[in-house]
């Protein structure tokens, strides 16, 4: 009940009314038929006034506007009908009502009230009261939110064996345990912590459940008291060992008693929160089942529905009706038609996923076993396979379709026999994608120079192995994830399927491969990767200036060396922005004086054959997921093969297309006297 602010009524205006028979009706005419009395005019001059255009009313004047209520007479009424209405009141309502006037004030405070505040409180299912605790107050207690100490409003916790509710601060600065209050004041009993109320929740994060918290009032109140006692017995006051006693006694009982009401208490708070709980849970249901209905009667399927359906359409209290479930019923069915297209995708993905399992159970890696690991990355990868036409029309058949191993076993044959000219289409393609050069001499090969740079722009979600790819060697070999890779169903989720790999022209990787190569003194018509690896020069930026460079636990000033493919990837990433040409003025070769320096500085990084790219060239199947060490394949060609001395791109090969390709460590920098 929510009384108005203008209501005042003073404790003369209260009355006892109990032989009258005026109701509330008359209290309303009484209130409407009280006429204002009238405005006083100011006094002006006798010139006469220019006429105002009368002022624009607001267009929310008249919104809201209708029988204004009156209460200023509801304490003149008779006693019992006063309480007849307050009784039907809420205790939060009469907590407020209480602390409008001085008269509700009294009147609600009275003894002749305490049935009022009983009957409020059964019926909101509250605890029983203490019997040392008056109703209106267990009531504030239990239905106010302000800190009963400094009336702060987010004291949303009560502490029952306090008999107080208290925020974080005020349990913070006022709550304290036995001991602490000791080390304070050490000439206080111990035994006195025994006859007082206490809490096991502090006011910080990190404290004991087990320890005892006192409110510092009542230590202090209790300090006095017991100090007076022990000050009676000192000057042998008579009977004052029997009062003592009966005190602590008293104490005892009254302790007792206020810890089994606070464990009531909170059982009732447990009690009480279990029951919101299932009453919105069971709410919830309902809302749910009445959602399901009117959807699935026009149509929907339940999964859709389900993964439409968020807390906030579950959690609303307003009844669904045909009104506004034009506005609730668009919104929800525009989610449902998104989440059915995932729902469609992810299942459609799931069958070509299982389809391209059985492909790659009796296709590829039967055939991949019968070539030796050298040949095995430039074969086409399991998403290549499958866009071979003898299969990517039993891939792409509708879901309903049967697809078995037989299915593939039938064309088995026919897609190994067209694989070389996948691979010769595919060189054709890469072919296609270089620049015209006339000065190109027409027997080499293109793709096999070292200036022929390529680029994978395929989406960074699916590409795993995104690096520079000089010449066949490393685009021939580039499958974005791995050639067996097996997809799963919810790859592309929010997608569909594609298995392509999007190779391109790296121009400015390809400029700057040129300047290497004629820094190394090589024709970059013929040069291919493997002359400059047998050159192994060494390069400096010299855009760069010498800096300070953290090297094995101590700082070093100079400036870093590269070797060919380092040097490229320092150009292209460091100074290329925008797409500049690497210009060749930019660098400078090592001097021959300083190599046997930068040899003993780069044998102290991580050597390449300590990298997981290795693999044996006599053994056959795909190797890409078992990449080992050049130790262990050597180990392995010992033991397997009888090779007891291996050599690089014979015996044990690294493997290609990978990213970095076993060319990157950290570089070595030349120490040079700071200026």
């Amino acid at each position: 009940m929510k009384i108005p602010g203008r209501l005042v009524a003073t404790k003369a205006n209260y009355v006892d009314h109990s032989d009258s028979d005026l109701d509330v009706s008359d209290i309303e005419a009484a209130s409407h038929t009280a006429s204002p009395p009238p405005r006083k005019r100011a006094r002006g001059s006798k010139q006469p006034a220019q006429k105002k255009a009368p002022a624009k009313k607001a267009a929310y004047s008249s919104r809201g506007k209708g029988k204004q209520r009156d209460l200023s007479l509801l304490p003149t009424m008779p006693m019992d009908i006063v309480f007849e209405i307050l009784s039907s009141l809420p205790p939060k309502d009469l907590i407020s009502v209480s602390r409008t006037t001085k008269s509700f004030r009294e009147m609600l405070l009275s003894r002749q009230a305490t049935t009022i505040w009983k009957n409020a409180l059964e019926a909101a299912d509250a605890p029983e009261c203490p019997d040392d605790c008056s109703e209106p107050q267990w009531a504030a207690l239990l239905f106010e939110l302000p800190c009963n100490n400094c009336g702060n409003r987010n004291a949303l916790l009560i502490d029952f064996a306090l008999r107080r509710r208290l925020c974080k601060p005020c349990k913070r600065n006022h709550l304290v345990a036995a001991l602490m209050y000791i080390r304070d004041y050490p000439t206080v009993d111990k035994e006195m912590f025994e006859y007082l109320p206490f809490t096991n929740a502090g006011g910080r994060v990190h404290t004991r459940h087990t320890t005892k918290y006192y409110w510092t009032a009542d230590v202090d109140g209790m300090k006095e008291k017991w100090d007076k006692y022990k000050e009676d017995i000192a000057n042998e006051v008579s009977d004052a060992q029997d009062k003592f006693a009966a005190f602590k006694e008293e104490r005892k009982t009254f302790i007792e008693g206020v810890m089994d009401h606070a464990n009531m208490c909170m059982k009732w708070k447990r009690d009480s929160a279990n029951s919101l709980v299932q009453a919105r849970t069971e709410r919830r249901e309902r809302r749910s089942l009445e959602l399901y209905n009117r959807l699935t009667g026009l149509g929907h399927e339940e999964a859709d529905i389900s993964a439409s359906l968020t807390f906030n359409d579950l959690d609303k209290t307003t009844p669904i009706t045909d009104k506004n479930w034009v506005r609730l019923g668009t919104d929800l069915e525009n989610r449902i038609h998104q989440n059915r297209a995932v729902r469609l995708r992810r299942e459609r993905n799931a069958v070509i996923c299982s389809r391209m399992q059985i492909v790659d159970t009796y296709l590829l890696t039967p055939h991949l076993n019968t070539l030796p690991a050298r040949e095995c990355p430039y074969q086409p990868s399991l998403y290549d396979i499958c866009e071979f036409p003898q299969l990517t029309e039993l891939i792409n058949a509708p879901n309903e379709a049967a697809f078995t191993a037989q299915n593939v076993l039938d064309v088995k044959d026919e897609v190994i026999t067209s694989i070389p000219d996948w691979i010769k289409a595919r060189k054709e393609e890469l072919r296609s994608l270089l620049p015209s050069d006339d000065a190109h001499d027409p027997s080499v090969d293109r793709l096999s120079l070292v200036t022929s740079v390529f680029d994978c722009a395929s989406d960074e979600g699916i590409c795993h192995q995104r690096c520079t790819l000089i010449s066949w060697d490393a685009v021939g070999a580039h499958h974005c994830t791995s050639i067996k890779l097996v997809p799963s169903a919810s790859f592309s989720m929010h997608r569909t399927w594609s298995c392509k790999t999007n190779i391109v022209y790296d121009t400015k990787s390809s400029s700057a491969v040129k300047c290497f190569v004629l820094l190394a003194g090589l024709d970059p018509h013929t040069a291919t990767s493997s002359d400059l690896d047998r050159k192994d020069m060494r390069f400096m930026c010299r855009t760069c200036t010498p800096s300070y460079y953290w090297k094995h636990g101590q700082q070093v000033y100079g400036r870093q060396v590269y070797n060919w493919y380092e040097a490229i990837d320092h150009a292209c990433v460091s100074h290329s922005m925008g797409g500049n040409p690497v210009d060749i003025k930019d660098w400078e070769v090592l001097p021959e004086k300083d190599r046997a320096m930068v040899n003993e500085l780069e044998a102290k990084e991580l050597d390449r054959r300590d990298t997981f790219r290795w693999a044996c060239s006599h053994c056959t199947g795909d190797q890409s997921e078992s990449l080992k060490v050049y130790n262990t394949v050597a180990a392995h060609l010992r033991t397997s093969h009888n090779v007891t001395d291996p050599q690089e791109s014979i015996d044990v090969f690294l493997y290609p297309g990978l990213k970095g390709s076993g060319h990157h460590r950290a570089p070595a920098v030349l120490a040079i006297e700071r200026p």
